[in-house]
């Protein structure tokens, strides 16, 4: 009986892990078919290039004379230290 159940267990995370694994695929496939088609290559040289098609008008804005400019901050996370007898109190009270 426990080898049963043991098997059971098994059947059930592996056929969880299945699913979770055709999802992905079904991802990548969608990934794939995008990066290869037309309409990638037009984002990126639109967006990232700058590149412009004929009728086009580039437009690349400056900075006035004689200004600076100001970086932005980034606040950063501290983590919080748990010791293992928290974790231990955590695990076994649901805490």
């Amino acid at each position: 009986m426990g080898d049963l159940s043991r098997l059971k267990a098994q059947r059930d995370k592996l056929s969880t892990q299945e699913a979770q694994l055709g999802l992905t695929e079904q991802f990548l496939d969608t990934q794939i078919a995008y990066a290869t088609s037309d309409q990638a290559v037009q984002d990126y040289a639109r967006n990232d290039s700058k590149m412009v098609q004929p009728g086009d008008n580039l437009i690349v804005p400056f900075a006035p004379q004689g200004s600076t400019a100001q970086p932005t901050l980034m606040a950063t996370t501290v983590p919080t230290v748990v010791e293992n007898w928290q974790r231990w109190i955590a695990l076994f009270f649901g805490q």
